[in-house]
């Protein structure tokens, strides 16, 4: 348990936006690990980032992404550096800096050796762009879809960012007890994505034909 609390995400942090939401789990925001061996024997945990982001996938399923930020090496040969601190900082810290562009000020970091940390590694915030300032939906396609929520005359499909999984207003979906033909403005708006559970009804978007 210490590993995996130690490992998987160190040193990350999910920002808080405007409207005082945290933004979505994705991949970047747990530490990934793709190596064969050590996935066999743990039924793919390594790949937690597609765990974390996509929690209800079954885990023969899971996916490696690139841009997630990478273990240096498996989770049995991370043991070691887990419980000798100054090994572990000097593998990981650099991987922490490296991921946040510079910018550690976005990193989740020890309280009482903030402003310590902040100062050696000089971070060039100017370089970094906060997720803040590029929100993961467009917000004209948000607002398209709430318009098209309020036309009860035609039915809808509306499309989750996420993961691609679409609601038909003529079709329902009766596994979460949503019979055909509920509207789309009948169902909650913190009513979750039924696949990856990851968005909810209000950052789905209009699917178009």
């Amino acid at each position: 348990q210490l590993l995996l609390e130690t490992a998987e995400h160190y040193g990350l942090l999910r920002q808080k936006k405007a409207d005082g939401r945290y933004e979505r789990c994705e991949p970047r925001h747990s530490w990934n690990s793709n190596h064969i061996v050590t996935n066999l024997f743990l039924y793919q945990l390594q790949r937690h980032s597609d765990h974390h982001a996509n929690p209800t996938r079954r885990f023969q399923a899971l996916r490696h992404f690139d841009d997630s930020p990478q273990l240096p090496s498996g989770y049995a040969s991370m043991l070691m550096p887990a419980y000798i601190p100054f090994v572990w900082y000097q593998k990981m810290d650099p991987l922490v800096y490296q991921h946040y562009k510079g910018d550690l000020t976005q990193a989740n970091l020890q309280p009482g050796k903030r402003e310590k940390l902040l100062k050696k590694w000089q971070q060039p915030a100017a370089t970094y762009h906060s997720a803040d300032s590029e929100p993961d939906v467009a917000e004209g396609a948000v607002a398209e879809a709430h318009q098209a929520e309020q036309e009860i005359d035609t039915p809808h499909q509306f499309q989750c960012p996420n993961c691609g999984y679409v609601y038909d207003e003529s079709r329902g979906e009766e596994k979460e007890g949503f019979a055909p033909g509920t509207r789309w403005l009948q169902i909650p708006n913190d009513w979750p994505c039924p696949d990856c559970a990851v968005r909810e009804k209000v950052d789905f978007v209009l699917r178009k034909h």
